[in-house]
């Protein structure tokens, strides 16, 4: 989920991602600098409004 950084300490979440535990999908935090690269085999997910 895109979003603005909340807080700028590195201890604070900075942003939200789906997790999917045996079919069940997981709104989950994520906690990094700004220094982080999103490995290659990681895929974003959009949907579209108005």
């Amino acid at each position: 989920m895109a979003s603005p950084v909340i807080d700028p300490d590195p201890n604070h979440p900075k942003g939200f991602y789906l997790r999917n535990i045996d079919g069940q999908l997981w709104l989950r935090g994520y906690i990094c600098d700004d220094e982080y690269v999103f490995h290659p085999e990681d895929r974003f997910t959009f949907i579209g409004g108005k």
